[in-house]
């Protein structure tokens, strides 16, 4: 079976690339980038052509993932067919060119492997170990089961037994565990957050190459600090949907900064997919959703913010607006649904707020969850806020993180339960959507402040010459 799990990792990742090929081109968004993006933009397609399928009578499996993939890399290539060749960059003659990169030192080799260790080994224990946490086999995993070949389908959601199991939740996560088998057998088997392992793996590879530009020992500090953090280890092998949306933001915030400051249009095109995807893979990703969209345009020179609209708009139909009509179909949850979330329960719920602010330093503290994560996040807010020297994309980036916390805080005065269980239920878990895109922010102001030091090629070291040569 492990066998089959790693097939429907890799469906996803597949179809991811396919969506960025069919989307822009790998070329034009860069392989690496692309590459480390495919298993979170798999995500978005994947439920993207599985919903619809599934409503035409196709059951969610890894035969239905492969015609899915078929397809999309047949709309791939037409494209790329009808795409414009690039035009490639002027060649600056051989003995002017700088070296691209620095042969890799013994500490980065080591730091390089104890990455790549700690992610096989998170790997493995979710391979060998079944699926255990009540909401992976009550919400997420019970809708796998009921959408897969040898499901019983929407029936099951919509019957009033299965009220606690939120019927009215985004459904791209379930959509891909259907391709596990752990959730289609009738024996408990390993595997069922393998998919989860996989993609912390993609969000520690997005997060390095975001800080490649400040050189390579900052995209291994990035990346390594993710894979250790003991919560998104712990998410991730348990197999829960915070990790996924956690990924997803990432990536849709990394792109959207990228078009909003460099004029990529090809990160454009592939981060209002993500953008959008947020909205179906949990219900917290539509405050993040409309957050970034909000933001985006706001920072978007006035020149571009129609082309802007229209792209968030055409990704929000295509991939959001299937799902919006299937929900309407669907009944409410038992507690703590989103339909119970109205502007006036947030307002009578803001006494609450103190309580709740009072328990953020405790559980975003605690170390068996983040250890000194926050602390470094906040001194590199610090940092930024004080002014000196700092970039467009790290205020951008900042402003990104900060944007969706007022929604969060408003949806936890909406809910009715008391402060102590918010705290202690969700507080971590909904600080972890937010922690890939803090940590690019923390090692980011750190490379720029000399921490990893000047190597050849990195914006630190053009930084450290400019500083000691001065303005030409």
């Amino acid at each position: 079976m492990t066998a089959a799990s790693l097939f429907a990792v890799v469906l996803i990742g597949l179809q991811g690339l396919a969506a960025i090929e069919l989307l822009v081109g790998m070329r034009r968004l860069g392989w690496t980038r692309a590459c480390a993006a495919a298993l979170p933009i798999g995500l978005v397609a994947h439920a993207t052509l599985a919903l619809p399928l599934y409503l035409a009578g196709l059951p969610v499996s890894q035969g239905s993932a492969v015609l899915q993939l078929v397809l999309l890399g047949v709309a791939a290539r037409i494209a790329a067919r009808r795409r414009p060749a690039p035009i490639p960059p002027a060649r600056e003659p051989r003995e002017q060119r700088a070296p691209r990169t620095h042969p890799w030192r013994a500490g980065e080799r080591l730091a390089a492997g104890l990455i790549v260790l700690v992610l096989v080994a998170l790997a493995v224990t979710a391979a060998l170990e079944p699926p255990v946490e009540w909401d992976l086999l009550a919400i997420w995993g019970l809708k796998a089961k009921a959408l897969g070949v040898s499901g019983t389908g929407l029936e099951l959601l919509r019957a009033p037994a299965f009220a606690y199991a939120h019927p009215d939740y985004p459904l791209a996560w379930p959509l891909a565990l259907a391709l596990e088998p752990a959730f289609n057998a009738r024996a408990p088997l390993g595997g069922g957050g393998l998919l989860g392992a996989a993609m912390l793996a993609a969000t520690a590879g997005f997060a390095a190459v975001m800080l490649r530009r400040w050189g390579r020992r900052a995209a291994l500090a990035g990346a390594g600090l993710l894979a250790l953090l003991p919560l998104a280890g712990a998410q991730a092998v348990r197999g829960q949907a915070d990790l996924p949306l956690a990924a997803l933001f990432l990536v849709a915030a990394g792109l959207l900064c990228a078009w909003t400051e460099e004029r990529d249009d090809a990160a454009l095109a592939v981060g209002v997919v993500a953008t959008a995807g947020l909205a179906i893979l949990k219900q917290e990703g539509m405050a993040l959703a409309a957050a970034l969209a909000a933001l985006s345009l706001i920072r978007a020179p006035a020149g571009t913010r129609l082309r802007l609209a229209g792209a968030l708009g055409a990704a929000f139909l295509a991939v959001v607006l299937p799902w919006l009509f299937l929900r309407s179909t669907l009944p409410a949850g038992a507690a703590n649904s989103f339909t119970d979330m109205t502007p006036s329960r947030a307002l009578s719920g803001l006494a609450r707020l103190p309580e709740i602010l009072a328990a953020l330093p405790l559980y975003l503290g605690a170390p068996a969850d983040w250890g000194a994560f926050w602390l470094l996040v906040g001194l590199a807010l610090a940092g930024l806020a004080a002014g000196r020297g700092r970039l467009r994309q790290e205020t951008w980036l900042a402003i990104v993180l900060l944007g969706p916390v007022p929604l969060y805080l408003l949806a936890l005065s909406a809910t009715a339960w008391e402060p102590e269980r918010i705290a202690e239920v969700t507080l971590s878990r909904l600080a972890l959507h937010f922690a890939p895109l803090a940590t690019v922010i923390a090692v980011g102001v750190a490379a720029r402040c000399g921490t990893f030091g000047r190597e050849p090629g990195s914006l630190a070291a053009a930084a450290g010459r400019e500083l000691h040569e001065g303005p030409e």
